[in-house]
């Protein structure tokens, strides 16, 4: 795996959560 793709998976992944949360949420 390309390590830049790496690196900005864990930020896609968050930013996934946040939105899963705020749909949750609002």
């Amino acid at each position: 795996m390309n390590p830049r793709v790496k690196s900005v998976k864990p930020l896609v992944d968050y930013q996934l959560k946040i939105t899963f949360t705020n749909d949750a949420v609002g």
